[in-house]
């Protein structure tokens, strides 16, 4: 298994999303539809709808895991983004592949677009 593939295990294995840091809920009384993830200190939590049940265990993996993946994800993100570039300009410079090069030069914002579609909710 390649670290990509055991970061999306973990992702796939932790309670679904979207994972919020403020209760949404339908509210009955003092409780909430919304099951807490993680506590993160007195009053501060995760929450989610869970509408599928919680895995606590996965959970706790998952946020370990998360917090040395994401920044080496975004490492390799920007290099994958940097090399994309580099290629796209070759190709430029030479006049080779433009159909190609147009797609190479519209992955930022494709990129972008992804990860504005995946921002935690607060």
């Amino acid at each position: 298994m390649t670290k990509l593939e055991e970061i999306r295990a973990a992702a796939e294995a932790a309670t679904e999303g979207p994972w919020t840091t403020e209760k949404h809920g339908k509210k009955h009384g003092a409780f909430s539809d919304q099951c807490i993830v993680a506590a993160v200190a007195r009053g501060q939590g995760i929450y989610t709808p869970a509408l599928k049940g919680t895995f606590p265990a996965n959970d706790q993996k998952f946020i370990a895991l998360a917090r040395t993946a994401v920044p080496a994800l975004c490492d390799a993100l920007e290099f994958a983004m940097g090399t994309i570039e580099a290629i796209a300009e070759v190709n430029e410079e030479k006049g080779i592949f433009p159909e190609v090069t147009k797609m190479l030069k519209e992955t930022p914002a494709l990129v972008d677009k992804i990860l504005d579609s995946s921002s935690v909710k607060t």
